[in-house]
């Protein structure tokens, strides 16, 4: 083997393999992987992303749904309003009982004499669901009263909810309604006048937004006895016996007929019963207030006791009787 040269300054270099080369897959796997916590609130922020723009969606369509179920009972309001003489409610309601289709809101009003001296209204609300959100309690409170505030009726419905496409209709249960010549509803067997009927309607729309409805409606009451007087002739004398006549007349404002019996009993001013006797009522079709039909009829004789007499501060205490009415009206004094 040759050697090198004495004295030469030639370097030795030793053979080997050269240094490995790193690729830039190498380079990434190599660093530092994120924390999972990192992870975490990254899927986090993006599902809170998601769900904010699906509630700003929902509140959006849910509006505008129901900008447009408020619309259509305003618009029920302002397009169904009447009144007249029949006894029947103004409010989004025809005069005959049967429906009145007003878009969003409608119903029906009636009033009908019903039996044991009941006068009743069976009103109801109707109430169409054309948005995309579910109505929920729903509900109708009414309440009756006289010019003079007294409260003479009021009730509520059942709570119901009115799927999205649907109509549902309440009234209130049991029916509102009074009984006549009870009470303060004594005057209103004698005298006309207007009732008044309140309405207060709840609902909730798409479990977000609530709705309340006050409203008024007036009724024309006719009373049945409109007018009512009892006229008590001057005594006659005769075979040792003394007696009066009476004279009866009231004109039927009422809406319904009536037709049944007076009983008559004289009373003196110390309350003492003079004398009594009856009077046949045929029966008259009332027509509405201010357009009934009149009586006018004139009693037989009747025999006062012996000693006493209406005349100087007694009363006419009137008794009527009929199938569906049986009640006392209003005393009339005897000058």
């Amino acid at each position: 083997m040759q050697g090198a040269a004495p004295g030469s300054n030639a370097r030795q270099v030793r053979a080997g393999p050269p240094p490995p080369i790193r690729s830039p897959t190498s380079q990434r796997s190599a660093k530092r992987k994120k924390p999972p916590l990192f992870r975490v609130r990254r899927i986090l922020l993006i599902a809170a992303i998601v769900v904010t723009v699906l509630i700003v969606i929902y509140l959006a369509i849910a509006s505008i749904s129901f900008i447009q179920f408020i619309s259509g009972i305003a618009n029920s309001k302002g397009s169904c309003s009447n009144s007249d003489n029949s006894g029947s409610s103004s409010l989004a309601y025809d005069n005959s009982g049967s429906n009145s289709n007003c878009g969003g809101m409608s119903g029906s009003s009636s009033m009908e004499l019903a039996p044991n001296n009941m006068v009743e209204f069976p009103n109801n609300i109707s109430i169409s669901n054309d948005g995309f959100f579910t109505v929920t309690d729903f509900q109708l409170h009414e309440i009756l009263s006289m010019q003079s505030g007294a409260v003479l009726s009021e009730g509520s419905s059942p709570s119901v909810s009115i799927p999205a496409g649907s109509s549902q209709t309440v009234s209130p249960s049991p029916t509102i309604g009074f009984k006549l010549g009870q009470g303060t509803t004594q005057t209103l067997l004698t005298k006309d006048t207007n009732l008044t009927m309140n309405f207060g309607i709840n609902v909730s729309y798409a479990y977000l937004f609530t709705l309340s409805l006050q409203l008024s409606s007036n009724y024309s009451w006719g009373a049945p006895f409109s007018d009512y007087l009892a006229v008590v002739s001057p005594v006659t004398s005769a075979n040792g016996s003394q007696s009066v006549t009476v004279r009866v007349t009231f004109q039927n404002d009422a809406s319904f007929p009536v037709g049944g019996s007076f009983t008559l009993t004289l009373l003196s001013n110390s309350n003492q019963q003079c004398g009594t006797t009856t009077l046949s009522v045929p029966s008259t079709g009332g027509s509405g207030n201010g357009g009934g039909s009149s009586f006018n009829q004139t009693t037989g004789p009747v025999t006062l006791t012996a000693g006493c007499t209406p005349h100087g501060g007694g009363h006419v205490e009137t008794g009527f009787a009929s199938p569906d009415l049986n009640l006392d009206l209003p005393l009339e004094a005897v000058p």
